[in-house]
């Protein structure tokens, strides 16, 4: 009899975001749409540069193939999401796991509630 384990998968049920190592889109959920489009790029479109300098959890994946957390803002949130390599599919997966309000202060940067 296989024994139980007490860890969590570590793998996303429903990715938002998937993007090769080639740093083409290959895949997006609905919700994962609008952001594209504020990123300006689509399904099967390479991230553009300014998007892997402003994130660096997502650069950081790319290069070390490491578990990290990136906050998104999109609107009035701000969307966290986890990002993940998949060395053996050969993508780096975006995972939304929490949304939180976004207050902006004068200088319009945005602070958690």
């Amino acid at each position: 009899m296989k024994a139980k384990s007490n860890r969590k998968s570590t793998k996303s049920v429903f990715p938002v975001i998937k993007i090769g190592y080639d740093q083409k889109i290959i895949y997006s959920n609905l919700a994962g749409l609008p952001i594209l489009q504020e990123w300006d790029c689509a399904l099967n479109a390479k991230l553009p540069e300014y998007i892997l300098a402003r994130y660096t959890a997502l650069k950081n994946c790319f290069v070390n193939k490491a578990t990290d957390e990136m906050l998104v803002p999109f609107r009035d949130f701000i969307i966290r999401f986890r990002v993940s390599a998949s060395p053996v599919e050969g993508f780096i997966e975006l995972a939304g796991y929490k949304i939180d309000t976004a207050v902006p202060v004068k200088d319009y940067k945005f602070h958690l509630n």
